[in-house]
């Protein structure tokens, strides 16, 4: 016989931008301690049409999901999830709002990442929650903040004028946004050229920069 450890039934609510109920199995639930982590929602744990109830230890937990309907892509968190008896979390759409990151001279976006990092050091857990322009993407915080210096979000990009790339990155500590907005100003870049050559004749290819931290 194996006893069960203190566990809760945490049921999960969610509704789309037009307020109706959504299937939503691209949920991810970490505790800030312990072991448990999931990163999706089966069939057999939906009760009802985007209702979901998975049994879970007791503890502290992020709670991210993307959520995708016919106007674009919802990216949710509940930075902290304080589990100490039966609960019940509604993930709203409705409550999110626009990203948008405005890059100099009138670039136009070619991809982008939004990027979730849950703990610290060694430790730390990262998530790639949406890639892909930011054209119809939108995001919420719901809940408590997370405890300090144990939750951070990165938007970021590329960008393409000419033969100019412009690498863009914002790093937010502490917090994942309701919504973004954010124009570029040439002062806070810095230039840096370099030249690439084809190892093979008459083939094209993309630079691209990668981030960590």
């Amino acid at each position: 016989v194996v006893r069960e450890a203190e566990s809760y039934d945490l049921t999960l609510k969610f509704l789309d931008r037009g307020g109706k109920p959504v299937s939503a199995p691209l949920t991810e639930i970490l505790g800030y301690s312990g072991t448990y982590w999931t990163t999706n929602l089966g069939d057999s744990e939906q009760i009802a049409k985007g209702v979901y109830r998975v049994r879970v230890p007791r503890g502290d937990y992020v709670v991210d999901t993307v959520m995708e309907d016919a106007s674009g892509t919802s990216a949710l968190v509940r930075p902290r999830l304080s589990l100490t008896g039966d609960t019940t979390v509604v993930f709203d759409a409705r409550k999110a709002k626009p990203v948008g990151i405005t890059a100099p001279q009138g670039a136009k976006m070619s991809d982008g990442q939004l990027n979730v990092a849950v703990g610290t050091g060694s430790g730390q857990h990262n998530s790639t929650l949406f890639w892909g322009t930011f054209e119809n993407l939108r995001t919420a915080t719901l809940g408590p903040a997370a405890p300090a210096g144990r939750l951070s979000t990165q938007l970021g990009g590329l960008w393409q004028k000419g033969s100019t790339t412009y690498h863009l990155l914002h790093n937010l500590p502490d917090r994942f946004p309701t919504g973004y907005r954010h124009t570029t100003r040439m002062n806070e870049l810095a230039l840096l050229k370099r030249n690439f050559g084809s190892s093979v004749a008459h083939r094209k290819g993309i630079v691209n920069v990668l981030w960590s931290g």
